[in-house]
């Protein structure tokens, strides 16, 4: 693939497929990536000459942990309808936590705190993957992770339906407003989860 890539950038031609000729290209290139180019490149695992096509300007963004100040905007991006009291405990727990997935992961955390309505980290993270701990029965408004994923993303949302209309009592012009989501594709979901 590399040889590949350095032909588009140095040629800034591209051949679709199927087509016989090439076509010019104007664009601009982005690459991003968590590895050591240079280690790389010393170590022989990448073309030297394609490193210095791609790093015409390098930008170098700090890992999450070195950067807690943006916690509170990240959280708030990720989830905007969670009540800022608990937006604010919920950046508190994360504080002294390493987030080893760093962003990603974060927006997992702050989704999963949010439709658990738990801003406690502990409930749900450690305690969760712990070896050797008996994974706890779901019961009301806990979600099994033992299941596929498809079965667990049904129940994840089946859930969130649940308690955004227990918070909006019942009203699901209000619970698909404050969802952002489009009034008739609520009641689709909802008839969907037999709600």
């Amino acid at each position: 693939m590399q040889p590949k890539l350095l032909r588009v950038l140095e040629s800034r031609t591209v051949r679709r497929v199927g087509e016989t000729s090439p076509r010019q290209v104007n664009a601009r290139f982005l690459a991003a990536t968590h590895r050591d180019l240079r280690r790389m490149v010393n170590d022989g695992e990448f073309r030297e000459d394609l490193y210095f096509r791609i790093a015409v300007l390098p930008v170098r963004v700090p890992p999450l942990r070195e950067r807690p100040e943006d916690l509170a905007q990240l959280v708030e991006r990720f989830a905007p309808a969670m009540p800022a009291a608990a937006r604010q405990e919920l950046c508190e727990r994360l504080r002294g936590r390493r987030l080893s997935g760093n962003v990603r992961e974060l927006r997992n955390i702050v989704e999963r705190a949010f439709l658990l309505g738990s801003t406690h980290v502990e409930d749900w993270s450690e305690a969760s993957s712990t070896p050797g701990a008996e994974p706890a029965s779901p019961g009301e408004g806990e979600l099994s992770f033992d299941a596929p994923f498809h079965d667990f993303q049904r129940s994840t949302e089946r859930e969130y339906l649940r308690r955004i209309l227990v918070k909006h009592g019942g009203h699901v012009g209000e619970a698909a407003q404050a969802s952002g989501v489009n009034r008739t594709y609520f009641y689709r979901l909802l008839k969907k989860h037999a709600l």
